[in-house]
């Protein structure tokens, strides 16, 4: 298993490669190991990936480099290492600390396991730990959230990301008839800010919060549509205006990249006014909002204006408090 893991590896490396080529004067700010269980990978290998990134583009000083990972993957001996190859930030799927609510959402591992991954994180002492929850399941009451809230703040965590559960049309969890109620899902965010807040989180991002100055920088890059390198089977960039696919099967993707160093098998250029249809998307999810300069004020977005569901605040575009909660539905209307 850990050869076809270095095979893999070996593709990774030259696609790194391929893209330093073709973006010899990018800027790296953050290195991202997410997508899949990256966290099933060796610190040797970690490290080589580490390794090729510098060689092959500038890095900045402070940069962050974040491993995902799953909970009944983690030793302390691996998270060591880790740390060892340069990881900084470590981001942890827990998603629930309740047995039943793992087993609905097809997680392998348990509530104990999810408690033990925090403290081995602990442990080793990592500059930055931040892990994943989920509210809004079927049959979730305010109270089960409010407990896991509780147990959640006496982490103190650096930084925590709060989803609300989406069941998209054709998956399992869909198939199964299973109801969300809205209104229960709208007063668990309400109760996610304001335990968070009050356990001197700050919420950044209609989804995240973060200790003072722990935000996650590499997704605050998504959201502010900066330049990003996707590497890996399935991975996505976005490159001056131009964003490209990779196929998706790892031994496609090998293949592909032994033969020409690329994996590409899309690519999409941006429309100006797709692209300002898209930062409008991604910067209303935060709370300072988006800069005018980089969004059109069209007539639905004075109506919303209008009814108090977004606001101009100096030179940006924000939700409002009311608009934010209900973003989904608002961005459907933009």
């Amino acid at each position: 298993m850990e050869e076809n893991y270095d095979i893999y590896v070996k593709a990774l490396i030259m696609e790194l490669a391929y893209h330093a080529n073709s973006q010899c004067d990018a800027r790296v700010s953050s290195i991202f190991f997410g997508g899949g269980t990256p966290s099933v990978l060796s610190s040797t290998n970690i490290n080589n990936i580490i390794r090729a990134t510098s060689e092959g583009y500038r890095l900045n000083n402070n940069i962050e480099i974040t491993i995902e990972s799953n909970p009944e993957t983690l030793t302390l001996d691996k998270l060591k290492s880790y740390k060892s190859a340069g990881i900084n930030r470590l981001s942890v799927g827990v998603q629930s600390f309740d047995d039943m609510a793992l087993k609905y959402l097809g997680r392998n591992h348990t509530s104990k396991e999810a408690r033990q991954a925090i403290h081995l994180a602990r442990l080793a002492d990592f500059p930055q730990l931040s892990a994943d929850f989920m509210f809004g399941l079927p049959d979730q009451t305010i109270g089960q959230w409010q407990k896991e809230l509780n147990r959640i703040s006496a982490l103190d965590l650096d930084h925590v990301s709060a989803y609300e559960l989406t069941l998209e049309p054709g998956t399992p969890m869909w198939k199964g008839g299973n109801k969300i109620q809205k209104a229960n899902t709208m007063a668990m965010f309400d109760l996610t800010e304001s335990k968070l807040t009050k356990s001197g989180y700050n919420h950044y991002e209609i989804s995240n919060y973060c200790k003072p100055q722990l935000h996650c920088s590499h997704n605050l890059g998504y959201w502010n549509y900066k330049n990003y390198i996707g590497i890996g089977a399935s991975a996505h960039g976005f490159m001056n205006g131009k964003r490209y696919s990779n196929v998706k099967k790892i031994e496609s993707y090998i293949n592909r990249v032994m033969k020409s160093g690329k994996a590409i098998y899309k690519t999409e250029t941006i429309t100006n006014k797709k692209e300002r249809i898209e930062r409008l998307m991604l910067g209303l999810r935060l709370k300072n909002g988006i800069p005018l300069a980089n969004i059109e004020l069209t007539p639905k977005i004075n109506d919303l204006i209008n009814v108090n569901l977004l606001a101009i605040s100096g030179k940006k575009l924000k939700a409002t408090r009311k608009g934010w909660r209900i973003l989904d539905s608002l961005l459907e209307n933009i």
